[in-house]
């Protein structure tokens, strides 16, 4: 399972490899978590909290390469 309070720790520091590190934690975890959902395992609520941190990391991300390394 995923720890998000372990996730919001850790990017706490604000460094670019703690919100990388965190969004391949979740990546890995996505099929499991939707048979987990399926399976009556995992509540909606949880699964949509684990899914908003996700694109949550992945939205910082993008932002940093784009701000960092975008020449346009």
């Amino acid at each position: 399972m995923i720890d998000l309070e372990a996730i919001k720790t850790k990017i706490s520091d604000g460094k670019i490899d703690s919100y990388v590190e965190s969004y391949l934690v979740i990546s890995d975890k996505l099929d499991t978590l939707e048979n987990e959902l399926r399976q009556g395992n995992l509540e909606k609520e949880e699964n949509d909290e684990i899914l908003e941190m996700h694109d949550y990391l992945m939205e910082k991300i993008a932002n940093y390469y784009i701000d960092n390394f975008y020449k346009g």
